[in-house]
């Protein structure tokens, strides 16, 4: 036990150190900055998604954390169930929660707590992935060293851009050595514990990670068993299934309601990002690349295609590795077993790289986020491979000089026939680049031939991927200078404050200039989202809007009916920026703000509440947006802006019931997270729209009686008020939830169950004997 644990101990310490010369550049700026109390010049932060949406979730998910109420954010678009939105962001992931307590004790800005977890991730990632090579080789040097090549991958410094799926990442290593203790001690309860924390992180990720844990359980099996008993294999496969079930069922309280809320998403049934059945040749060429160098998303030229997936290939894990797969294949000291074995995963997961309608199968679109499994295969591959590579120098040299004319004539010359052109550029990056693999690998190979070669060749692995990792990792950072939101938080903050102090009624305001998730950031609800950030409901007014939502990545819904609607009276502005745009239909307040703002007030009376008198047609805006040719865009917004639009089959029954003009007063009285109070004072029956997006988990009640909301605009929400002066209680709960409790419970009694039983079982057996 003590040599375990003194083992235990040198792995915390060495992966530690590992994890430090990964981000020892930003550890150096980090403290440096820390020391001269320059926030900005010390702050890790990464381009595209890190700033444009996990720092504002981040931000928006502790700020209702600390409120209590994690249902319901006012501060996304018009209103979104932020917990289904974003249960497969934040709200299963253990390490947003430890960058919360950072957050909390510590004060850390979430910029900031977001690179701390970052480097727990990756230090995680190689405490797991070295555990679950201990099953794969006997050699501590060999597993020490492909765990840094887990670490260091290239599909690490491509989506460290995204928290979520580092997070999964991290702990997928997990899954594997729960499979190794059931085929080895027939231990189930680690299934159930790493199936549920792998869903609860990132459902759809595990969906991708089933396919490949379906083969490794086969090949596994195969390989560790002297025979295959069918009825033995399928007993144990049966076992494996329920224990992996139980996890589902666990996770359910995190899934289940996402699964509900995503299924509204336009972008499943999407056929705009699915055009082709194969990739380019260019394309091809850009996966093969990547197998040997990590993508640097600086970099636009050698054999770059222009989709955006091609941004997204993690295959690299070491350039050695590549060339150890077919020393494992044609070596005599490999069993059958393992190539057979090896040699059909391999093979199916190449499979997948030459049409994106197979990637489908892995992301329900053709990301190629699935490449982490490669890196799986190609280090299981490798550090057996490692174990009896023996080369004489005059082997090296043919293999080198193979390796090297295939990978020439594949990437420059074929690129220069598909263009019809030799860029210059790409001939020279390509011509240091081939010629640097050269002299890398004839080094590798003849070490590898010497007495203590292997030893000098699991440096050079080592030291190839410490290079091959900070470059791309440090190509991605940008200055935190430059983004908006973060250096004029103050500044927006306190206009908003100053609105509110001189108008209590103030809700939404519109931010010139911001059309992302800069409002969660800052705590300010605004017309403005990124990214499937929006409420699904709202699909249809966005379309309305040609906004375009199963295409489209940014919102930014404004213009002078469209603010009446939505509750918009303020605007704020950086001075200069558009100014004279704004005088038509707004006026500017004189008050006093810090920093470079201006606020306009918009001539029309906005409010939270809207009654209509008028009625239109769901299908006549449906008609109308599918025939944009025919129709301007005022003419649909004029529509939006004056009648209320419902669905066809209410149109008669509600046009003749509340056609006449109410005299009506609404108040808001209270406006929380996942609830608000109005009171009422009206003549007669009316409808009401609230300027909020439309969701079935909202309810109303007046006093003990329940009030009738329905979705009108394409997405909004409206309220059927009866005559009569009261006050009206409205509460959101997530759809979904109740049932997905209900799973996560039952699921919690089989693992303690099973916990309890294996207990017992193990004291009488020690009892026994």
């Amino acid at each position: 036990m003590n040599i375990k644990i003194r083992k235990l101990h040198i792995n915390i310490i060495l992966f530690g150190f590992v994890t430090v010369l990964i981000f020892l550049p930003d550890l150096i700026n980090y403290v440096a900055g820390v020391l001269s109390h320059q926030f900005f010049e010390s702050t890790f932060i990464v381009k595209y998604d890190w700033n444009t949406q996990h720092i504002p979730f981040y931000e928006e998910f502790y700020r209702l954390i600390d409120s209590g109420e994690i249902a319901w954010s006012w501060n996304q678009f018009l209103g979104i169930n932020f917990y289904a939105s974003k249960a497969y962001y934040l709200l299963g992931d253990p390490f947003a929660w430890i960058g919360y307590l950072l957050f909390k004790v510590l004060s850390l800005s979430v910029s900031n707590c977001l690179f701390v977890v970052t480097l727990l991730k990756i230090y995680v990632s190689g405490i797991l992935m070295h555990k679950l090579l201990q099953y794969h080789s006997k050699n501590q040097k060999y597993v020490f060293i492909f765990s840094i090549l887990f670490m260091t991958s290239g599909w690490v410094t491509t989506f460290i851009e995204q928290p979520v799926f580092l997070s999964f990442y991290a702990l997928s290593p997990l899954m594997l050595i729960a499979t190794e203790r059931v085929l080895r001690e027939k231990k189930y309860g680690l299934v159930m514990v790493a199936a549920a924390l792998l869903l609860f992180v990132n459902y759809y990720f595990t969906w991708m990670f089933c396919i490949f844990l379906l083969l490794y359980w086969i090949i596994r099996y195969y390989q560790l068993n002297s025979d295959m008993n069918f009825k033995k294999f399928f007993k144990f496969s049966f076992f494996m299934l329920g224990s992996f079930i139980v996890g589902v069922l666990i996770s359910g309280i995190v899934w289940f309601p996402s699964i509900k809320h995503l299924i509204l998403s336009p972008r499943l049934g999407s056929t705009e990002l699915v055009t082709h059945v194969f990739w380019e040749y260019k394309d091809l060429l850009s996966i093969v690349k990547n197998f040997f160098v990590p993508v640097f998303k600086y970099d636009d030229t050698v054999y770059r295609s222009g989709w955006y997936y091609f941004y997204q290939i993690g295959i690299y894990c070491g350039s050695i590795q590549v060339l150890l797969t077919p020393i494992f294949f044609l070596s005599k000291n490999i069993s059958k077993k393992d190539k057979q074995g090896y040699g059909v995963l391999l093979v199916c997961l190449l499979a997948t790289l030459i049409s994106p309608q197979i990637g489908k199968l892995f992301h329900f679109t053709y990301s190629l986020r699935y490449t982490m499994l490669f890196v799986y295969i190609l280090i299981l591959i490798g550090i057996r491979s490692i174990e009896v590579i023996e080369y004489t120098p005059k082997k090296a040299v043919l293999i080198i000089g193979v390796v090297s004319l295939c990978f020439l004539c594949f990437s420059t010359i074929g690129f220069a026939l598909i263009e019809n052109r030799l860029d210059s550029v790409e001939v020279i990056f390509y011509g240091i680049n081939i010629i640097f693999y050269c002299l890398y690998i004839a080094l590798i190979f003849l070490c590898a031939a010497k007495k203590c070669g292997k030893d000098i060749l699991l440096v050079l692995i080592a030291l190839e991927a410490f290079v091959m990792s900070i470059i791309p990792i440090q190509s991605q950072k940008v200055d935190a200078t430059s983004i908006q939101y973060l250096t004029k938080k103050d500044e927006y903050v306190a206009a908003y404050e100053t609105l509110r102090s001189i108008d209590s009624t103030v809700y939404r305001v519109y931010l010139d200039g911001m059309n992302l998730n800069e409002g969660a950031y800052l705590g300010i609800p605004t017309t403005s989202t990124y990214d499937s950030c929006y409420q699904y409901t709202t699909r249809d007014l966005l379309y309305y809007l040609r906004e375009y939502p199963d295409v489209d990545w940014a919102f930014s819904v404004s213009g002078e009916e469209m603010f009446d609607l939505l509750n918009v009276k303020y605007i704020i502005i950086q001075k200069g920026m558009r100014e004279m745009y704004y005088q038509f239909f707004c006026d500017k307040l004189d008050v006093e703000l810090s920093g470079n703002l201006s606020i306009y007030k918009t001539r029309t009376d906005s409010s939270f509440f809207k009654v209509f008198s008028n009625f239109s047609k769901k299908s006549q805006l449906d008609y109308m947006a599918n025939h944009e040719e025919q129709y301007y865009l005022h003419e649909l917004t004029y529509i939006l802006s004056t009648s209320l639009v419902i669905e066809d089959e209410l149109f008669d029954s509600y046009s003749q019931k509340y056609n006449k003009e109410s005299e009506i007063d609404l108040s808001l009285t209270l406006l929380e997270n996942n609830c608000f109070e109005f009171t009422v004072d009206s003549n007669q029956d009316s409808i009401v729209l609230l300027s909020m997006s439309y969701d079935p988990g909202w309810t109303a009640t007046n006093g003990d009686a329940n009030l009738n909301i329905i979705s009108v605009q394409g997405g909004l929400a409206a309220i059927e008020l009866p005559a009569g002066n009261y006050t009206v209680q409205m509460e959101y709960s997530v759809p979904g939830y109740q049932s997905g409790m209900i799973s996560c419970v039952i699921g919690l009694l089989i693992l303690f169950g099973y916990c309890f039983v294996r207990v017992t079982l193990n004291k009488r057996l020690s009892h026994k004997f």
